[in-house]
């Protein structure tokens, strides 16, 4: 509009120049001025008014805004604490979720045995309280073959394996049998908790399968024959050694653990359980070899010789006699051999009476 009139008030001032002459002596110009001074004045006028539209427009457009800022400020505010309500049952709710694996203490899989889940856990806390430590959550699977075993071992275990513990994952896989071994179960249990003291860190294998056998009081079986043969033919393992147990054959494997046995009931019996305890606590800190050195005055080399001469000297060929089994096969022996030689003197008895009686008559 402002150029549209700017036009128009142009165009009526050239055709009033038109109509009215210039006089030089009463100066034509006075009414061109007069003329100009009103153009200049509409020109004034509409941008004052021009100014004032577009200041009210402006204002209305501020405004209009202002409002619908608001609207959508108080609309938000309605609705934030109707979201608030929806997200923090949805938020507690996902959070139980994640955490209720972490909630259970024994988490059993394969297996629906509560005779199993009860005895794990009866053992866990045994295990808490000579560790003076707390287990966590330990996951156990059940596998119901070997395939299945294999598989959740990583294929990394021997044939004469059937469980298996995982220290770090907190994990303990088992073989199904048809009833469940307790001290398979307590050995593998003693296996997480003694890395739950030692926050992981190395540990020989001797040290870590001996205190999974004492502390559950497994006793395996043949051990003392195993020690006397392998003490008198000079084929018992260096204790550093046991760490490739995994690669051993059957028999070598439990010539290993016998001896890990011995190596960790020989210090636990000189030391104590309190002076053990501490030991093991500052293993995390001093490393294994260094906490023997500070605790017990010796290394593991040190102490290696020391275990294996006193197996040479404990377990020889006499000691096979005192082993449980071969006792009980010198019973069985004994007692055959009585039985037949009562049936022997027993014949001869029936024959000397059938000759003193002479032929049956005819």
């Amino acid at each position: 509009m402002e150029v549209w009139g700017y036009e128009g008030l142009a165009a009526a001032g050239n055709d009033e120049r038109r109509a009215c002459p210039q006089n030089p002596r009463t100066g034509g110009g006075d009414i061109q001025s007069e003329n100009a001074k009103g153009y200049q004045g509409a020109l004034q006028f509409k941008a004052v008014q021009g100014n004032k539209k577009g200041n009210r427009t402006h204002q209305d457009h501020y405004q209009r805004k202002k409002t619908r800022n608001r609207q959508v400020i108080l609309q938000n505010r309605r609705i934030a604490p109707l979201t608030g309500l929806i997200k923090l049952p949805t938020c507690i709710i996902f959070l139980i979720f994640l955490a209720s694996p972490l909630l259970a203490k024994i988490i059993l899989e394969g297996a629906d045995s509560p005779e199993l889940a009860s005895y794990i856990e009866n053992e866990t806390e045994k295990l808490e309280a000579f560790f003076e430590t707390d287990a966590g959550s330990i996951f156990v699977f059940v596998a119901e073959n070997r395939e299945q075993f294999d598989s959740a071992t990583g294929n990394i275990l021997p044939e004469w394996g059937f469980a298996a513990a995982i220290p770090r994952m907190s994990k303990i896989i088992l073989l199904s049998q048809r009833k469940f071994n307790p001290s398979v179960v307590a050995h593998e249990l003693t296996h997480i908790l003694l890395h739950k003291k030692t926050k992981n860190s190395y540990i020989p294998r001797w040290f870590d399968e001996g205190v999974a056998q004492l502390l559950p009081g497994e006793a395996m079986q043949g051990s003392t024959i195993r020690l006397a043969f392998a003490s008198v033919s000079g084929k018992l393992i260096e204790l550093p050694d046991i760490d490739d147990v995994n690669i051993f054959h059957s028999d070598k494997a439990h010539l290993a653990y016998a001896e890990s046995y011995i190596a960790v009931k020989l210090l636990y019996e000189e030391v104590g359980k309190e002076s053990f305890i501490r030991f093991i606590s500052d293993i995390p800190k001093l490393g294994f070899d260094r906490a023997m050195l500070s605790h017990f005055g010796i290394t593991e080399s040190g102490y290696n010789k020391i275990v294996l001469e006193h197996i040479r000297r404990h377990y020889n060929i006499f000691s096979i006699f005192l082993d449980q089994r071969v006792i009980f096969l010198v019973f069985l022996l004994l007692l055959f051999i009585s039985y037949i030689r009562v049936k022997i003197r027993n014949r001869r008895k029936i024959r000397e009476w059938e000759n003193e009686e002479g032929p049956a008559p005819y």
